[in-house]
């Protein structure tokens, strides 16, 4: 994977609102992610209390399942941030940003459990 690497994105709802998954495919269509994307979408203006901090619009990714490799994951992001903040921008929501999650390997969840309770 190259800096370059255009992804194609195949957005799909789920039964939760505001909450999509996608299936991410590189240029030469093979699988690469599956993630799910939450929006986050600040409280109505009259719900938050005049001293509260500024606020903006911006997308949670969780990164289900993917085969890119460590060293390619900030150019990943770039990319599919890219596309995902210019797919859902609309009059209503403005992302600024793209937050990523990606699950951890069990070896690190599992590292403190004796080998009995695995």
């Amino acid at each position: 994977m190259t800096d370059a690497t255009t992804y194609q994105l195949d957005l799909m709802r789920t039964l939760w609102d505001r909450t999509y998954r996608a299936t991410i495919f590189n240029e030469r269509d093979e699988y690469v992610a599956t993630i799910r994307i939450i929006l986050g979408v600040p409280l109505p203006a009259e719900q938050i209390p005049d001293n509260a901090p500024e606020v903006h619009d911006y997308l949670t990714v969780l990164v289900e399942d993917t085969v890119i490799k460590p060293e390619d994951i900030i150019a990943f992001e770039e990319s599919v941030s890219q596309t995902l903040i210019a797919k859902s921008t609309s009059d209503t929501f403005q992302p600024t940003h793209t937050l990523f999650f990606y699950p951890s390997p069990s070896e690190v969840l599992l590292k403190d459990l004796p080998q009995e309770n695995r």
